[in-house]
Formats: C-alpha cells, structure tokens, sequence
C-alpha cells in the first residue's frame, strides 16, 4: 500500500481526549503507525523468505518525537500534522536491526547511483488470498519473477501469521526468529503529560494485532491494543488531561475485569 487510508490520516472522531492539540490523540498516533508497522513486517519476513532485500515505504507518523511531554508537536514549533516523509529513526532502533534484516531506506529506488537498468527491471504483483505460505512463496519465485529485480507486492497480507503457521519448518522457523529479534527493531514515542514518577513514553509494538503475544516489557497482550505507559501495565486511557493547555494529567489504573469489553 503507497500510504494509509484517509481515515486514519484525519483527526479521531469525537475530538480526542486531551492527549494532543487539536483534536488528536496518542491513540490515534499509535493506531497510524502501528497499520504501517503491519505492513512493514510483512514486507520485511517476505522479502527475507524470497532472499530479496525489503524497501521501507515512506512513513506518516501522527506525532512528532522529542525528549520530553509535548502534545504532537515541538513547543513552539510550526509542524503540520500528520508528518510525511516521517524518518525512520522516529519509529525504529535502526542500529538494533541486523544488517540481513535492514530494509532499504524509501527513496533507495530513486537515487541517481542506482543503475537505471535495476528500475527498469520491476514487476507488480498483487497479494492474493494464497492457500499457504509455500503457495505464496511459489507464486512470487516463479522463474520469470525471479529474473525481475524490482518486485512489488500490493495489497499484502499478514506473512509473519502465514509463515509461522506453515508446514515447513524452514518458514515456521523464520516467523519465529523474527518474533524473538523484531521486539527491539521498533522505539518508543516521547512523550505524553503524566504525572510525577510516571514515565510518558510509549514503546512501539511490532506484534500488535497479534492476540496473546508478549510486549517489549514482557506482559501478555490481548484484546484491542491500548498505549502503556512507559512499559508498565498503566494504560494512557486510564488518564484524564485538564488545567492550561491540557498539560495536567491524572492517572488511575482501572482493575482488568472492570474495563469495557472492545474498548
């Protein structure tokens, strides 16, 4: 996909919670990035099981990052939300990611060095509803794909759940090296108003649709993802933001049976 869908590069419906200006919201940051981190996992684990090499799309994050409480933007700066063109390392640890694994950065098929006969050389493949990963992986190895230099695959699906489900061991095994390794890819988002002795960063989470899997700070996920607080189990739905500029915020941690089935 080329960028996210327009719903979700317009501000929330019902204006925020107090989080961010203008209407936005943390939530809606995380629920941004996090559609793209999807596709960018599927990208990364197809191109490695076809032995290419993945190129990132260009990113659109919500939020802009800093060291310290902010409501989307710098203080005192002018950036326009949501941010194009958003650079990698506001969502990755891009030296934790192992050279194998590194994508390409988004402009790489544009660069003026690249050889004009690489880009001449590309193919468009949609992703279709593929009977297994060995099906995929056979529709998209074809000889005369593999003669292709630039593959790109639209529309594409959830690989990371279809390799680790596969009856070979060789993909099952690959979903679950990246499963163990890709936790630390992503960073964390600085950082939301909360109160004193509160961390208000948010770490990324490469496995967020994934029902039952273990965060970066080892606690089970399940149910709709929500924003935690610096790793701890304190959602950032349990805060309410009032005073001048929303810039107070106070926090209580509901009991787990007591919060809202789907919220």
């Amino acid at each position: 996909d080329a960028e996210p869908p327009a719903e979700l590069l317009r501000p929330p419906a019902g204006g925020g919670d107090g989080s961010g200006i203008d209407g936005l919201s943390v939530a809606w940051h995380f629920a941004l990035v996090h559609w793209q981190l999807a596709r960018v996992r599927s990208g990364m684990l197809l191109a490695r099981a076809l032995q290419r090499r993945f190129v990132i799309p260009r990113l659109v994050c919500g939020f802009d990052r800093w060291w310290a409480s902010h409501k989307g933007i710098i203080p005192n700066s002018a950036t326009l939300l949501p941010i194009h063109d958003c650079p990698m390392d506001h969502i990755f640890n891009i030296y934790a990611i192992p050279p194998a694994w590194l994508p390409k950065e988004a402009g790489f098929l544009a660069n003026p060095r690249l050889p004009v006969s690489t880009c001449a050389s590309s193919a468009a493949v949609p992703y279709s509803n593929y009977a297994s990963a060995t099906a995929m992986l056979a529709e998209l190895s074809t000889p005369e794909l593999e003669r292709v230099a630039v593959l790109e695959v639209s529309n594409i699906g959830d690989v990371f759940s279809a390799l680790l489900a596969s009856d070979d061991n060789k993909l099952a095994e690959l979903a679950r090296q990246f499963q163990n390794l890709a936790g630390k890819w992503v960073g964390e988002w600085c950082c939301s108003y909360v109160p004193p002795r509160t961390p208000g960063d948010v770490a990324y989470d490469f496995f967020f649709d994934i029902e039952g899997h273990r965060d970066r700070a080892n606690n089970v996920r399940s149910g709709p993802w929500q924003p935690r607080l610096g790793g701890s189990r304190l959602e950032l739905r349990d805060c309410s933001f009032s005073g001048v500029r929303n810039q107070t915020a106070e926090c209580n941690m509901r009991a787990p049976n007591s919060r809202p089935q789907g919220k």
